[in-house]
């Protein structure tokens, strides 16, 4: 097996730096395989994520695996989400999972809820967030229906992570009626859209 080695070092008022990787198959198919500590393809200082956990003899992801982040310069690495995939090797995720945001960085935000046996959104998730260095809070959230289709009631939060949008979906997964645009920081009503259907 070929290993493959990972060092990242960013400089602000202090060093983080990261060393990790892991193995690579011996037939030069470039098949990760065995446990890994990986670095998020966007890694920068503002963006500190690793992730680990392991490959199976086919390259796919299988089991636990945990992402962590350093917070503040503080200089030591938190799990900060993660959860499960199944042992079969489709990378299908199951059960409880922690989800970070997309854009996952100064401001903070991120999902939890399940995954069913079809590897879905099923049930609860709620949308946990952070500003800079205030709390985290849960900020919103909603139901997916066992197809992973959303439901009923949802806060969301935008794309600027200033404001939430709070209103209903269909059975379909279709906005109706009116939703609600609230600004986070003062908790003040922005304005209201309304969708026909």
């Amino acid at each position: 097996m070929k290993k493959k080695n990972t060092n990242q070092c960013k400089q602000k008022n202090s060093c983080v730096c990261f060393s990790g990787g892991g193995f690579y198959d011996q037939q030069g198919n470039q098949k990760k395989i065995g446990k890994w500590l990986e670095l998020d393809e966007w890694f920068k200082y503002e963006r500190q994520l690793i992730y680990q956990g392991e490959y199976n003899m086919n390259g796919a992801k299988i089991g636990r695996w945990d992402i962590q982040y350093v917070l503040n310069y503080s200089m030591e690495y938190r799990q900060v989400g993660g959860g499960s995939y199944d042992q079969e090797g489709n990378e299908k995720k199951i059960g409880k999972w922690t989800e970070l945001d997309k854009y996952f960085d100064s401001n903070q935000s991120y999902y939890n809820g399940e995954y069913n046996t079809n590897g879905t959104k099923a049930g609860r998730w709620n949308i946990i967030y952070r500003k800079l260095d205030l709390e985290y809070i849960q900020i919103g959230g909603g139901s997916f229906d066992q197809e992973g289709t959303k439901f009923g009631k949802w806060i969301e939060i935008t794309k600027s992570y200033e404001v939430t949008q709070n209103g209903e979906y269909n059975k379909n997964g279709v906005k109706v009626g009116t939703w609600i645009e609230m600004s986070i920081n003062d908790n003040k009503k922005l304005r209201e859209i309304q969708y026909d259907n």
